[in-house]
């Protein structure tokens, strides 16, 4: 179970994790059992406490199976009781996966070994920020452009005749990319352009969070091919360098989900 694999990293973060689901209190005791849950889930008979958040999914009809579900999602709340982020989906299959939360609301970045990868060349890298893409599971892609001291690439907006930096992801049908979540920019006075822009600089971090909407990988294979194109243009304090276009396939492996089983 991913939130029980990830358990250390949450702690390393000074996160303890909680589950609540309205399933009775015997299904979650032979899941857990059956799973080797350490953490506390608790059962939340009738959604009270769902229907107290307004968290109570309204798109499962009164006559579903699954009606008493919240929407899938998560709260990050701090020492003090606050909540200072949260997740949810419209889509109950839909889930948050652990290293979104680590990553995005922690601020972890991570050392890519290890996980699915795919290389432009020195410059341009990009990795899936898990070890395998799990059906319905929300993940991110990580591009890096890595620039050599010294350089910068523009954000938006630009003027004509330069090229912002930009990430798209492309794959399946079933495959779900969101817009791209850019570094912050600083602003700097282009002499040539005689205006202040946007600009990144040194190592840029890229994230695109992403979902694959199948139990199955294309063609009876066993992972799914992701397409990244990246644009940038690199500058220096004297010359701007002509656009470049990188595009990576990372295949990632496509693994399994679990969810209560009821009698």
């Amino acid at each position: 179970m991913e939130l029980q694999e990830h358990l250390d990293a949450f702690a390393d973060a000074g996160v303890r994790v909680i589950a609540v689901t309205p399933e009775p209190v015997e299904v979650i005791a032979a899941f857990t059992e059956r799973h080797g849950v350490s953490f506390p889930v608790l059962s939340d008979a009738g959604s009270v406490v769902i229907n107290e958040y307004g968290i109570l999914n309204t798109e499962v009809p009164e006559d579903h199976r699954l009606y008493g579900m919240p929407f899938p999602g998560a709260y990050l709340v701090d020492a003090d009781g606050r909540i200072t982020q949260k997740h949810f989906n419209t889509n109950y299959r839909v889930r948050e996966s652990a290293e979104m939360v680590i990553r995005g609301d922690l601020g972890e970045w991570y050392d890519p070994e290890g996980y699915p990868a795919a290389s432009g060349g020195a410059v341009v890298s990009a990795s899936l920020g898990s070890r395998e893409l799990k059906p319905f599971s929300r993940v991110e892609v990580l591009v890096r452009i890595d620039l050599p001291d010294g350089q910068h690439a523009y954000g938006e907006p630009v003027p004509e005749g330069l090229v912002a930096t930009s990430v798209a992801v492309t794959g399946p049908e079933e495959l779900r990319a969101e817009a791209p979540v850019m570094p912050s920019t600083r602003p700097l006075f282009v002499e040539g352009v005689g205006e202040e822009l946007q600009v990144f600089e040194g190592d840029i971090h890229i994230r695109v969070p992403i979902s694959y909407r199948a139990a199955e990988a294309p063609d009876g294979g066993d992972t799914v091919p992701i397409g990244i194109e990246v644009r940038y243009q690199a500058c220096d304090e004297l010359v701007c360098f002509l656009p470049a276009e990188e595009r990576l396939t990372l295949n990632a492996p496509l693994g399994g989900h679990l969810r209560p089983e009821r009698d």
